[in-house]
């Protein structure tokens, strides 16, 4: 869940870390890339509408790169109308379109990971 809201960002961080996950926070696009290059998490959860660099962009950048391609991708809060046009060809792992809740961020994390547990994660706080 990536939240444009403080609040919000922190009951979504609480929430992946209460499920065991670490979580990494970046403030934009350009940053989660950096976060990921640098981190090389287990997986990202990124915003679709990211400022800077969107988090299709960022996806797309991953796919394209061998040492990011295996990192599975999260993207959140794809506007109506994103999804057709720009997510499919990105490579995301999976999507969770419009408002998501801690609740959903978390089991759709915990599905792609099955039983993953020690997972480092960049996540998007805008």
């Amino acid at each position: 869940m990536t939240e444009e809201d403080a609040d919000l960002r922190l009951e979504a961080a609480r929430a992946l870390r209460q499920a065991g996950h670490t979580v990494i926070i970046a403030f934009d696009g350009a940053q989660a890339l950096a976060a990921i290059r640098e981190h090389r998490p287990e997986a990202a959860v990124l915003a679709a509408d990211m400022l800077i660099m969107s988090g299709v962009q960022v996806c797309r950048m991953m796919r394209e790169d061998d040492d990011l391609r295996h990192i599975p991708v999260l993207l959140t809060r794809a506007p109506a109308g994103m999804h057709e046009m720009h997510i499919p060809d990105a490579g995301a792992t999976a999507v969770l379109a419009g408002p998501v809740t801690s609740t959903q961020l978390v089991q759709c994390l915990n599905g792609l990971l099955q039983e993953n547990r020690t997972v480092r994660l960049v996540y998007p706080a805008i």
